[in-house]
C-alpha cells in the first residue's frame, strides 16, 4: 500500500458545474457583474469631482470672500466657526531630490530626513531575517519587521497543488493495509500543514489550505511473492 502525502489541490475536486447551471443564467449574472463594475467606476469618478469642488470652496472660493470682507473669522447660526488660516506645503521633485535633501541637512534641517533601509530575505531565509535583526539591535537599531505574501503568490497556490518540495519531504510510503495507510497519511499530512515551516497561518486561511493524500495499492518489490 502506497502512501501520497501533503497533495494539497483547491481545485481539482470541485463538482463539473456545466450540468447544474444555465448557460443563459451564468451570462445574465455575469452581465450584471459588469454593470456593477462601471457603476463603481462612475461613482468613484464622482467622487473624485466633488472633492475637487470641496477643495476649491475651502481653500479658494469662501477665503476670498472673507478676506475681501476683512473677516479672520466667522461664527455660523449652528455654532461652528470658520476660521482663515494660511497653510504652507511643499513637495520636493523627483530629479531635484538628492539636492533638496543635502540643502536640508546643510541647513540644520537633517532631522526630519527618514533614511529606510530595506533588505528583503525570501523563502527560507528566516533564520538569516531575524540573525540580521539581532546584528541590528545589537549595533543600537530597532529593526522593523513585515512579514506578507503577495497577492500573486497565493493566486498560484490556490490555483494549483501546493507541494511542499521533495528535499524537505519525501512523499512516498509504504504501508502493509489501507488501515496504516490512512492512519500515518492523516497524521503526517496534518503535521505537515500546521507546523509552520512551510505555510505559515496567514497562508493556510487566505488561501483555505487543507491537507489531501492518496493511498493506492502497489506491488512492493520487496516482498516476495508467497508460492502457490
Amino acid at each position: 500500500m502506497k502512501g501520497n502525502i501533503m497533495d494539497i489541490n483547491l481545485r481539482a475536486d470541485a463538482p463539473d458545474q456545466s450540468d447544474i447551471i444555465d448557460p443563459k443564467k451564468l451570462s445574465e449574472e455575469v452581465e450584471k457583474l459588469k454593470s456593477l463594475q462601471s457603476r463603481i467606476k462612475s461613482l468613484e469618478n464622482q467622487t473624485k469631482d466633488l472633492k475637487e469642488d470641496e477643495k476649491y470652496y475651502s481653500c479658494v472660493v469662501i477665503p476670498k470672500l472673507m478676506e475681501d470682507m476683512n473677516l479672520k473669522s466667522l461664527k455660523l447660526q449652528d455654532g461652528s466657526e470658520l476660521t482663515i488660516k494660511k497653510i504652507y506645503s511643499a513637495s520636493m521633485r523627483a530629479d531635484k531630490k538628492p539636492e533638496a535633501i543635502q540643502w536640508l541637512r546643510d541647513n540644520g534641517l537633517g532631522d526630519i530626513v527618514k533614511n529606510n533601509i530595506t533588505v528583503t530575505f525570501g523563502q527560507g531565509e528566516d533564520n538569516k531575517a531575524v540573525e540580521y535583526a539581532g546584528l541590528a539591535r545589537e549595533r543600537g537599531y530597532e529593526p522593523t519587521q513585515d512579514e506578507k505574501v503577495h497577492h500573486a503568490s497565493l493566486t498560484v497556490v490556490n490555483q494549483n497543488c501546493a507541494e511542499v518540495p521533495v528535499k524537505d519531504h519525501a512523499y512516498d510510503r509504504f504501508y502493509k493495509t489501507h488501515y496504516e495507510c490512512v492512519q500515518k497519511g492523516l497524521g503526517e499530512s496534518y503535521s505537515v500543514l500546521f507546523d509552520g515551516k512551510h505555510f505559515t497561518t496567514e497562508v493556510v486561511n487566505t488561501a483555505e489550505l487543507y491537507p489531501k493524500f492518496m493511498c493506492e495499492k502497489v506491488e512492493d518489490p520487496k516482498t516476495p511473492e508467497e508460492p502457490a
